[in-house]
């Protein structure tokens, strides 16, 4: 994907065409959701979106170098003769297409960390520490939420087993939801 766009830049190309496995860009992962929709027309920030959250359809590179340089992107399907998605200026898409949601993306493979029982005097000491151990070991961390008594994070299940080692030298008391997904 972002070859093809680079090389359309470089070559001043009229539209660079991205086959794919699907249609083209579509409402939801087509594996999750059966009955996700081809969108016809998305703009460039909108798959960019989309895809740093999760879409795997496009990388989010080529729609950048697109965009830099408006070369419009055609993401069609490897397998079957359809229309596929045009990725263009919010200019161009704007007249055509209103909508207040553009697709569903999910990122699997992610642990849901809860720190129970936080002392509302000791609270924010204690978020600054792990937060600052999981930055020190390079561990990105997702969503975090706020509750009374608790703060929750997502991390990639690839760091859950350092999370856990992190949270228990703290000596904390966590809940973990494995396999868990998150929808934005």
């Amino acid at each position: 994907d972002t070859t093809a766009s680079a090389l359309g830049a470089a070559l001043g190309a009229e539209k660079v065409e991205i086959y794919t496995h699907v249609d083209g860009v579509m409402t939801a992962d087509p594996e999750v959701v059966p009955d996700a929709r081809t969108l016809p027309m998305v703009t460039y920030e909108e798959v960019c979106n989309m895809a740093h959250q999760g879409a795997k359809v496009l990388h989010p590179r080529a729609a950048e170098i697109a965009m830099m340089h408006q070369i419009p992107l055609w993401v069609k399907s490897s397998f079957v003769r359809a229309a596929g998605t045009l990725v263009a200026p919010l200019a161009e898409i704007q007249p055509a297409v209103k909508r207040a949601v553009t697709g569903v993306a999910t990122i699997s493979r992610l642990v849901y960390f809860t720190l129970t029982s936080l002392e509302p005097e000791t609270r924010a000491e204690t978020e600054f520490r792990v937060y600052d151990a999981l930055g020190q070991a390079g561990i990105s961390m997702y969503l975090n939420s706020l509750g009374p008594s608790t703060s929750s994070f997502i991390v990639d299940q690839s760091a859950a087993r350092r999370v856990e080692a992190l949270l228990q030298q703290f000596g904390l008391q966590y809940e973990m939801c494995e396999n868990c997904e998150m929808v934005s």
